[in-house]
């Protein structure tokens, strides 16, 4: 049996006694199943340094301002270009 995150170990006993690999729970089965372990927090993604990010690339800290008309020429110029 490979690593088992903690939220899984139960999970994991529970599927080897039902598969007779296991004859009597273990010691801590009855306790787990009382107080179940946390869930893990959720995995937060790495914030990329501006080095690392393309040129132009707008970051999540700055705010940029842009009006329906600038968007809509710049549309019409590229399309035109195409």
């Amino acid at each position: 049996m490979g690593r088992k995150v903690a939220t899984q170990v139960h999970n994991a006993a529970t599927r080897l006694m039902q598969g007779k690999l296991l004859q009597q729970p273990p010691l801590w089965y009855s306790a787990v199943l009382q107080y179940p372990p946390l869930p893990l927090p959720p995995r937060q993604a790495v914030k990329r340094s501006a080095f690392d990010l393309p040129k132009g690339t707008i970051t999540l800290d700055e705010t940029v301002e842009v009006s329906s008309e600038s968007v809509f020429s710049t549309l019409l110029t590229y399309l035109t270009l195409q």
